[in-house]
């Protein structure tokens, strides 16, 4: 509903625009919830009378999707402008704040994804189908306030509407394995702080690089993805025994 809206309200350049911005930002997250649909959901069916064990598989699965989305979040939001400038050119630098807006989009489709696979694995399709109709009525509701602002309005109307659904859905996910708060922040923090810290440090070393040249941005995505795996070796060996026995298996 929201191309529709953009298209018919804004024009077709601005659809253009629009549309772009969202495939771009939420590219990353298609592939892995692929994944989420073809495997967790007959895990999930087999699990449903199995709580811990059920908790054990939703828990693990999202902790490894935002392990990849958290630091791609933060990467897109801060090189955004460049990425657009560098491939697409001068004619489509309008694309850039929205770029920044669903930049944080695909973890909050993360979340919503496996959790939506859950409730279907363990018979309950209506919950998920529920949510999904609060979010659409939602996402109507602030759809025409929003179009003031243009399409920078309805992109900031469609995180809002998810971040409404993202809550319903870990609501409702409580109500069947009791996840706690505590529970969350225990894996999520140390991705978050160092995909924090990584941010910083890209940030910080593109203000003494000048210019927007292909070489600064590849050298800008190779020490992101040198820094976040190392802080995290420091912060979270665990999961780095985690990830040893992966590539062993693999």
């Amino acid at each position: 509903i929201d191309n529709i809206v953009v298209g018919k309200k804004l024009g077709g350049e601005s659809l253009g625009y629009y549309s772009l911005g969202f495939n771009i930002a939420t590219l990353p997250v298609l592939s892995m919830t692929h994944i989420i649909n073809s495997v967790f959901h007959p895990v999930y069916a087999k699990l449903q009378d199995e709580r811990e064990a059920l908790k054990l598989m939703y828990l693990k699965p999202l902790e490894w999707c935002l392990l990849f989305m958290i630091p791609v979040s933060v990467g897109l939001f801060l090189l955004a402008d460049i990425f657009v400038a560098l491939v697409f050119g001068e004619r489509w630098l309008s694309m850039i704040p929205l770029l920044k807006i669903f930049s944080f989009y695909c973890i909050l489709r993360t979340i919503c994804a496996i959790i939506a696979q859950l409730l279907e694995g363990v018979g309950k399709p209506k919950s998920a189908a529920r949510i999904v109709l609060i979010e659409f009525i939602s996402l109507v509701i602030f759809l025409y306030p929003a179009m003031i602002y243009g399409f920078k309005g309805v992109a900031v109307a469609v995180i809002v509407a998810r971040i409404i659904s993202a809550f319903l859905y870990l609501r409702e996910i409580n109500s069947i394995v009791n996840v706690t708060l505590g529970e969350y922040l225990s894996f999520l923090w140390k991705k978050m702080f160092a995909a924090g810290v990584m941010g910083i440090i890209v940030y910080t070393i593109r203000i003494f690089l000048y210019q927007n040249t292909v070489f600064n941005f590849i050298v800008l995505i190779l020490i992101g993805v040198a820094i976040y795996p190392l802080l995290l070796y420091f912060l979270d060996r665990k999961l780095v025994e985690e990830l040893k026995q992966v590539v062993k298996i693999q």
